[in-house]
């Protein structure tokens, strides 16, 4: 069974910096994730067979998801309807997370997107379960 806590945890570990440089691989049968890094620090905890689909998962980053800016853009279009314009050029430049958190921020809704956020991963992670045939356990109390 895999942890929905570890899973998440992984998922943000290979979103960082766009998920362009960290990966993480995901056991079929025990739910044990091996974590990649590009410096080759934790290359020699991976497993020789990590490359075997059929025993590992390579996990997604959040843009592999859905869950990057199309998701802050609608939520802002929801939440935040008069900073839509704003958003939407801010999400066409450089550095687009830090600034669309600054409006988020600005316009007092960032623990209310850290919420939505939250809720949109967890229920795109047991779809993605569902999806690649993954037993997931769920904490007692969400």
């Amino acid at each position: 069974m895999i942890d929905i806590d570890e899973l998440e945890s992984a998922v943000m570990y290979v979103s960082v910096n766009g998920g362009m440089e960290n990966d993480a691989y995901l056991n079929r049968d025990t739910g044990e994730i091996f974590y990649d890094a590009p410096d080759g620090d934790l290359a020699e905890d991976l497993p020789e067979d990590v490359a075997d689909k059929t025993k590992y998962v390579k996990i997604p980053n959040e843009r592999d998801l859905g869950l990057g800016i199309p998701l802050r853009l609608d939520f802002i279009r929801k939440h935040a309807p008069d900073s839509y314009e704003e958003a939407f050029d801010i999400s066409r430049r450089s550095k687009a997370y830090g600034r669309l958190r600054d409006l988020l921020e600005r316009t007092g809704l960032i623990e209310t997107w850290y919420k939505f956020q939250q809720e949109a991963l967890h229920a795109t992670l047991k779809q993605w379960c569902a999806d690649n045939q993954l037993e997931l356990s769920e904490p007692a109390r969400r």
